[in-house]
């Protein structure tokens, strides 16, 4: 699978960038820390990175969500300068879910950065900077200065387990 990080650019993406720093969107997703794959979500976390992952949402429900939670707390390294990077389906609407188990992951890890990170895949057409927008929009609602977006654009197309 060929990924790639992705400034913001045109189609409304720009909105997003231009409200500052907790909701701008990166150029370069965080090299260090955990990944968190909110339903299943593909390409994160992959190089090495298999201890430090961890899946939330979906099918991990309430108590999976917890127990990813516990296990990056746990290991202090998010909190104390790792970049802790929560990968969602971009190409989908925010959920009050995923926010929640962001809200959530703050609370458990205390301080740090966290990165929302919107996975984009070839085929997300027009709608990517509206879903972008959206992402954006919930990010900031979470009022966290520490909290940030980022967009990545992944080849493949999507399909109903994610990327085809």
């Amino acid at each position: 699978v060929d990924e790639a990080s992705s400034e913001v650019g045109s189609d409304g993406e720009g909105e997003v960038a231009a409200r500052g720093s907790a909701v701008g969107v990166a150029e370069n997703a965080g090299e260090r820390g955990w990944v968190g794959r909110w339903a299943g979500v593909p390409g994160e976390g992959g190089d090495g990175e298999a201890g430090r992952v961890v899946e939330a949402g979906g099918s991990a429900g309430l108590a999976g969500d917890a127990a990813a939670i516990a296990r990056v707390a746990a290991d202090g390294d998010g909190g104390a300068g790792g970049v802790v990077r929560v990968a969602v389906r971009g190409w989908e609407p925010p959920t009050l879910e995923a926010m929640d188990f962001v809200r959530e992951l703050r609370a458990g890890i205390g301080g740090g950065v966290i990165e929302v990170v919107a996975v984009f895949v070839d085929g997300a057409g027009p709608t990517r900077g509206a879903q972008l927008g959206a992402w954006g929009r919930a990010v900031e609602r979470l009022g966290d200065g520490d909290v940030r977006l980022v967009a990545r654009e992944m080849g493949g197309a999507i399909s109903e387990g994610g990327v085809a």
